[in-house]
């Protein structure tokens, strides 16, 4: 079986070896949209910072809601760690090692054991990669596409909602409810202006599923926890 340890020792002729125990790591991050590009810039820098700072508590859950099930299997087979291999300008290659990653699901069936997470008083940002459309905005007029099979679901579904804008509120209700602060949205995909994509589209889907409560409280956010953006270009 392979291991974060069998992966140190296999490696260990050619890898950067900053390492730690995966066993100190808890889920302070939970990122929507596992993928490899989240593997080989997110994760590799938490890794990293983690492994200078030691500050163990920033671990990442990171989910995939819609399939993924096969490379969560295989990332769950090693202990969730994994190497990333990087091209020089010499021409050689650096491998490292990146073990940032304390949990991974696939909750496409079930997305309830990943919003239990997303409520948890220790996770502290909600980080996204889901490309242009899981906003589910409408191009054209920055509307939530309500029509949209997706969100009419959630709509109906709020303790087991699909989309990522679902879990983010409904994750929100839940800790309002509890009495915490909301946690930071970490807006990460190749989309401009994905900060302001992400607050808008949220503030919609809340006054979309509960008027009552959940707008004015997502509406607080820059003074709790900013939106924050993070703009990659591959």
């Amino acid at each position: 079986m392979i291991s974060k340890h069998s992966l140190l020792k296999s490696h260990s002729g050619k890898m950067v070896a900053r390492g730690y125990d995966g066993t100190e790591l808890t889920a302070g991050i939970v990122h929507i949209g596992l993928g490899a590009f989240h593997r080989a810039h997110q994760a590799l820098y938490t890794h990293e910072t983690i492994a200078t700072t030691g500050e163990f508590h920033w671990g990442i859950c990171a989910a995939n809601i819609f399939g993924g099930q096969e490379l969560v299997q295989e990332l769950q087979a090693q202990d969730n760690a994994y190497t990333v291999t990087e091209m020089n300008p010499d021409g050689s290659r650096t491998v490292k090692l990146a073990a940032a990653i304390a949990q991974s699901l696939a909750v496409e069936d079930d997305r309830r054991p990943l919003l239990d997470i997303m409520s948890a008083e220790t996770t502290r940002i909600v980080s996204l990669t889901i490309t242009e459309k899981g906003y589910c905005l409408n191009p054209a007029t920055g509307e939530l596409m309500v029509d949209n099979a997706l969100i009419a679901h959630d709509l109906e579904n709020t303790r087991n909602p699909k989309t990522a804008l679902g879990l983010i509120v409904a994750a929100l209700g839940q800790r309002k409810a509890k009495g915490m602060l909301p946690f930071t949205v970490l807006s990460c995909g190749n989309v401009p202006d994905n900060g302001k994509r992400a607050r808008a589209a949220v503030i919609q889907m809340a006054e979309a599923m509960d008027a009552d409560w959940q707008p004015g409280f997502v509406k607080k956010w820059p003074s709790h926890a900013p939106w924050l953006t993070a703009s990659y270009r591959p």
